[in-house]
Parts: structure tokens; C-alpha cells; sequence
């Protein structure tokens, strides 16, 4: 017996990864229903079977995922280069994340995707010349992209602990 199709979130939405994932998930058959969510419009008009939600990550929604009925979320909403805006970032990046758990949460939602990187290992002299991913989490000191990526990455294992019924992924990129 095959699964339903899944209704999925894409927090970012405008961005380009994001984009370029809901034209993917569009075409799946394990797909029924897609919520692109962003602070900003969406680049492109999307088609019906797109919906578009006004959402600033940083601000709590608690039902909106409850609303639209979503099983899986892909987590990609996330301020890369803050500038004099660090404050600013670390809400989008971390209380944003906690935010997009709780909705998740409320809705139930089974499968989470999280888009991190690989510099939440931190360059450091004494990594070893593989890193695997037990290695630990180091982030190096100051460099708050690959802090706000760790930070995230806790608040996601501590929604899988809490949600041991929920798949929860966490992509690590290399930049």
C-alpha cells in the first residue's frame, strides 16, 4: 500500500534554493499540496496548486501549518549575510526556527527538513582530516552564520526528542 501525498511547507520561499525545490516538488506525485511562505512575495506567479502565505519566520504562527493541513516542512527560511543586522538575524535564524517548530508541532507535522552547512564543525586545528557526523558541533567563535546554524541544529534535536514520531532531517551543505 503506497503512502498518501503529502502537503509540504517551504518556509524562504522566495529564495532561490526554495524556488527551485517547490518547481521539483510540483512535478512529484508524492506531493498534493505545496505552502511556500516568505517575509517577501514570491519571485515568480505561482501556479493554484501553490499556496503563498505572508510569514516572517521570526514572528510566532503557531497554526499556520495546522491550517493548510501540512505533513512535511522544509526549513529554509534563513538571513545569510547580516551585516550590521545581527540582532536582526539571529531572530530570523533561531527564534525562527523554534517558531517553525512549534507550528510544526500544533500541526503535527510527520517529516522536517532543515537546510544547515558544514561549517558548524568550525575550522579548527585539531579537526581530524575527515569529518564524520559524530563529529561535534564547533562553530567557530564569532562567525554567526555557522553559530545560527548550530543553534538551529539544537533547537531541531530537541524537537526530535520531544516529536519521536516526526522524521526530522538536517541537510549539512558545504558553502
Amino acid at each position: 500500500m503506497s503512502e498518501a501525498p503529502l502537503r509540504v511547507a517551504v518556509t524562504g520561499a522566495a529564495g532561490y534554493i526554495a524556488g527551485r525545490l517547490i518547481r521539483e516538488l510540483r512535478q512529484s506525485d508524492h506531493v498534493s499540496a505545496i505552502l511556500a511562505t516568505d517575509v517577501r512575495p514570491p519571485p515568480v506567479q505561482y501556479p493554484r496548486e501553490v499556496r503563498f502565505a505572508r510569514w516572517d519566520v521570526a514572528e510566532s504562527r503557531p497554526r499556520i501549518f495546522a491550517e493548510h493541513g501540512i505533513d512535511a516542512v522544509v526549513h529554509l527560511a534563513y538571513v545569510l549575510n547580516p551585516a550590521r543586522r545581527e540582532a536582526h538575524a539571529r531572530r530570523v535564524n533561531v527564534v525562527g526556527t523554534e517558531n517553525v517548530l512549534r507550528a510544526c508541532e500544533e500541526a503535527g507535522v510527520r517529516r522536517v527538513i532543515y537546510l544547515s552547512s558544514t561549517s558548524v564543525y568550525g575550522a579548527h586545528p585539531d579537526n581530524p582530516a575527515y569529518l564524520t557526523e559524530s563529529a561535534p558541533v564547533r562553530p567557530v567563535e564569532g562567525f554567526r552564520y555557522s553559530e545560527d546554524k548550530a543553534a538551529a541544529e539544537s533547537r531541531l534535536r530537541g524537537f526530535a526528542e520531544r516529536n519521536p514520531q516526526a522524521a526530522v532531517t538536517i541537510l549539512r551543505v558545504c558553502p
